[in-house]
């Protein structure tokens, strides 16, 4: 079931449904549980784990590079998976910079 997504927290580019693009990011999710295990990608993206992200996408584009005949879609796969992983790392990252700040500047009116 497709769930449109909104909101201005939300990337642009994570907005509606967009049945290829969601086909495409569930081939890196799959490919992630295969590689490391189950919901791989999520608790990298989770925790910004840089090494687990490069392993997941390294290992994805060389199977997407390594077939006998790649096509333009194979290119638009890598870039979409690559594009969400992007937008997600930026956005939890935000969130993360943005709980920080709020924290130091509680502390701070504490003094």
């Amino acid at each position: 079931m497709l769930i449109q997504l909104s909101g201005v927290s939300v990337p642009r580019s994570l907005h509606g449904p967009h049945i290829k693009k969601l086909r495409q990011i569930e081939n890196l999710y799959l490919h992630a549980d295969n590689l490391l295990g189950r919901s791989a990608l999520d608790d990298a993206l989770g925790t910004l784990d840089d090494d687990a992200l490069a392993r997941i996408l390294e290992s994805w584009f060389v199977t997407i590079r390594n077939q006998a005949h790649t096509t333009e879609n194979d290119e638009k796969r890598w870039q979409t998976g690559l594009a969400f992983v992007t937008s997600v790392v930026t956005w939890v990252s935000k969130s993360r910079a943005d709980k920080l700040m709020r924290h130091i500047d509680e502390r701070l009116q504490r003094l």
